[in-house]
């Protein structure tokens, strides 16, 4: 089982054999098997801390494309080799191959 968190730490995308599930708190909010997986756009984004004053933040959009519609999730800027691994660790599942 996989895991990739969110930059609150809230939402989670879980991959769990050949099922993707997202959560939020524990509870689930989709599911899909890895063979309804298309795509994943991922694009670095900045958010200020403070409205007016703060620093810009980086962290990372993910937009995963599934036949049902697209999930979304925010990650945190040095977590980026989690999210190679997951979305690898997805489309070795999508192909029917154990990745872990």
């Amino acid at each position: 089982m996989l895991v990739l968190e969110d930059k609150s730490g809230t939402e989670r995308l879980v991959l769990d054999g050949q099922w993707v599930l997202k959560l939020r708190g524990g509870n689930e909010l989709g599911r899909f098997l890895a063979r309804d997986f298309r795509h994943v756009s991922i694009s670095r984004r900045h958010r200020r801390k403070w409205v007016l004053f703060g620093a810009k933040r980086p962290y990372w959009r993910i937009l995963m494309h599934i036949d049902q519609g697209v999930m979304i999730l925010s990650v945190a800027d040095e977590r980026r080799a989690e999210i190679d691994a997951f979305f690898a660790a997805v489309e070795h599942a999508k192909s029917g191959t154990a990745a872990f």
